[in-house]
């Protein structure tokens, strides 16, 4: 792992990656920054992916189970999510106060491409992502303190998943 890489895990039945970054140069928190992402599929079977970008925290987290039923839990850190609320859940949403999402289901061999433009240099984005229609595998938050971050999500397999995390300060961010 890189030494200005900070990482954050969340997972369902002991998978998951998500990870942080800091940059150099004199960019505070306050200035605007832009977030992209791609999202290769490089499994057999498709997957479902949510990326939500949360430039000012979030307040609670829904959770969606395969017959449509929906779950709110209040909580502003992924810690303090009960352990019960994941058995099925096949979607997890951050909620609060300008929560930007992109709700993407990938076939097998497909990659997107986005981004989230003009948010503070240090917003937050949630990532959750599940095997089409099956429960969530891996979940959590990236960050950059300053500048634009780069993320990169490999979907392997079912059980299997990366996620890269590229923070470019002010100088290199163009």
């Amino acid at each position: 792992m890189e030494p200005t890489r900070r990482a954050v895990l969340g997972t369902v039945g002991g998978l998951g990656v998500t990870a942080g970054c800091t940059g150099g140069g004199s960019e505070t928190p306050t200035a605007r920054a832009g977030i992209s992402y791609s999202v290769v599929n490089r499994d057999a079977g498709p997957h479902d992916v949510l990326l939500a970008a949360t430039p000012n925290g979030v307040t609670g987290y829904e959770f969606t189970y395969a017959d449509g039923e929906t779950r709110r839990v209040e909580a502003t850190d992924l810690g303090e999510l009960p352990a019960e609320a994941f058995d099925g859940a096949i979607r997890l949403t951050p909620v609060g106060e300008g929560v930007d999402r992109r709700e993407l289901s990938l076939a097998a061999g497909e990659q997107r491409r986005g981004s989230f433009d003009g948010l503070p240099a240090d917003t937050q984005v949630f990532t959750a992502i599940a095997p089409g229609g099956e429960q969530i595998r891996s979940y959590g938050f990236s960050w950059c303190d300053v500048g634009r971050m780069e993320l990169d999500i490999q979907l392997r397999t079912g059980e299997s998943y990366e996620e890269s995390v590229r923070c470019l300060d002010a100088a290199s961010s163009g």
